[in-house]
């Protein structure tokens, strides 16, 4: 498949061929001289396709991330008072430490990728430890909001290229890489709050799940 054209195909085909065009230019031996000559020789109908994809893309990602936490939202409103306790393991989180470490991804990884120091993240977390239900979705709510306005305000070429690093990380990654992480990140950790409601005998489903 070309590496420029047809951007019609799946979001993985997206992911795959446009987050890494440069390093794969690179590799092959033609480098940033050729992606120029490249770009300028497509017509102006497939630029507009290469701009569009982008933000489909990048669309996508954050509707898949607005499904994540709202069905989040659902779960936790399954849990009974006397259920935030539950642990399956002493080796496991709480399922109010679950939930609230869940409920924080959206505001925390935007303050990680935006190369906040260690000290203001973890003032954030202390900041945003809420204990119900009805404070952990709203938490969820103006997270994704903070995140969708960051994402959407990057022009396609900062959201592909733009490298942040996390504090405790020396590798940095682009924006569309963050974005994600923090997809595959929520639902991780949904699926274990989805276990654990299960082990509570919570009558839950994957209809819970969409």
């Amino acid at each position: 498949m070309p590496l420029i054209g047809n951007f019609q195909g799946p979001l993985l085909y997206l992911i795959k061929n446009h987050f890494d065009l440069n390093i794969a230019l690179q590799e092959s031996g033609r480098g940033m001289k050729n992606l120029s000559k490249n770009v300028c020789s497509i017509s102006l109908g497939e630029r507009v396709t290469l701009m569009s994809s982008v933000s489909v893309m990048r669309d996508l990602l954050l509707e898949e991330l607005k499904t994540g936490l709202r069905t989040t939202g659902n779960l936790l409103d399954k849990v009974e008072p006397d259920q935030w306790s539950h642990q399956p393991q002493e080796n496991m989180m709480s399922l109010l430490e679950l939930a609230r470490h869940l409920a924080q991804i959206p505001l925390i990884d935007l303050a990680i990728l935006q190369e906040k120091e260690e000290a203001e993240v973890k003032n954030l977390e202390e900041e945003t430890a809420y204990e119900t239900a009805k404070e952990l979705t709203a938490l969820m709510e103006r997270g994704f909001m903070e995140l969708k306005g960051y994402m959407e305000a990057l022009s396609d070429e900062d959201f592909l290229h733009k490298e942040t690093r996390p504090f405790y990380a020396d590798r940095a990654l682009t924006q569309a890489k963050w974005l994600t992480e923090i997809v595959t990140h929520v639902f991780h950790h949904r699926a274990q709050l989805f276990n654990y409601l299960k082990q509570l005998g919570h009558p839950v489903n994957m209809f819970d799940l969409y």
